[in-house]
Parts: structure tokens; sequence; C-alpha cells
């Protein structure tokens, strides 16, 4: 059985994306304040996207010495969740029928879960951060391993192939669809969490 604190640093992370947008994205594109927060800000939905997926794998690898110990979101996203929606969460679903514990609530996860919303919504938003889809530059490498808003250069002293400035200095950052894809990822964890623990 997984731990609660992997729930709780999940929401640790969401909840200061969370309050970091709100608080901020009021504010010009060009404020000192909106600017500086940036890094910090993908950072940590990028790491509350990789809690997500340790979630996942631990929770289809209950031996937490079976787990995925890989960086690689993409790597393992695909065959966990869809191993957890296809058995662990099915199985939930039947317990909590033949248990007549079938609320609504639980009966529209079910469905969302069942026809393929939620997987489809957190492959989009895992993609769309490492792969770096809000950086406006034409040859954009992906961060796959989330290195890239932890540290300016990689282990060897390189600088990573991102225009920092621009990136910090755009007009076009997108607070609103951070804000969004926090929700649905804190959703979807409550969904997991609420037909599994």
């Amino acid at each position: 059985m997984i731990k609660d604190n992997w729930f709780e640093f999940f929401d640790s992370y969401i909840e200061l994306v969370e309050v970091v947008c709100k608080d901020v994205e009021p504010l010009s594109n060009s404020d000192i304040v909106n600017m500086n927060v940036r890094i910090a800000l993908i950072y940590n939905i990028k790491h509350a996207i990789e809690l997500l997926i340790k979630i996942v794998d631990k929770l289809v690898n209950e031996n937490d010495a079976q787990c995925n110990k890989t960086h690689n979101p993409q790597e393992i996203f695909n065959e966990r969740l869809k191993t957890l929606i296809d058995n662990k969460l099915s199985q939930g679903f039947i317990f909590l029928e033949e248990k007549k514990e079938l609320d609504q609530y639980i009966r529209q996860e079910k469905k969302e879960w069942l026809n393929g919303r939620y997987f489809q919504q957190i492959k989009d938003i895992i993609n769309y951060y490492y792969e770096l889809e809000f950086i406006d530059e034409e040859h954009v490498p992906t961060d796959r391993l989330n290195t890239f808003f932890r540290y300016p250069e990689d282990n060897k002293g390189v600088d990573h192939e991102v225009d920092y400035y621009k990136f910090i200095y755009s007009n076009e950052f997108d607070f609103q669809k951070i804000l969004e894809d926090t929700r649905v990822l804190g959703l979807c964890l409550n969904s997991i969490k609420t037909i599994l623990i």
C-alpha cells in the first residue's frame, strides 16, 4: 500500500503552484514579480506531475522494490496508467458496485476513467510541460529529466538549450493554463485516491 506522504508531497507542490498563479496572474506580464516566479512555477508543476506518475507507478507495483526509478514520465506513463485503469480502477469499481457504494461521484469518475478522458488529459499535460511546448522557440529540446528549470546548466556545466531570458520576459506566459492544469491533475489524483485508497 502506498504511503500517504506521497499524496501530501503532490498536494504541496500543486497547491504552491495554485497560490502563485492566483496571486501573480493579475499582475502585468512586465511586472518583476510575475517574471521572477516563472522558472520556479514551471519546476513545481513538473515535479508535481512526476510525483503523480510515481504514485501511479507505486499503485500498479505495490512492492516498492519493483517501482520504476526513472525520471522520464513519458517512458512509464502510458504503460502504468493504462494498467492502473484496466486493472486496479476497474476492480475498484466492481468492488464498490458489489458493496452498493457506487454513489453519483463514483459513477461519474468511472465514466471519466473508462472513456479515456482523464487518461488523455494527463497525457496532454505531461507532453506540454516535458516537451516544453510553452516555450516559443523553433528548436526546443525536451526536458524529460526535469532539469531545465531546476538548474541553469546540466551536470557537466553545459548551459541548457533554453533561452531563459526570452522565457522569463515573454508576454505569452499563460498562468490560466497552468492553473487549469493543476486543477485537472488534482482531480485525477483525488479520483484515484477515492477509488483505491
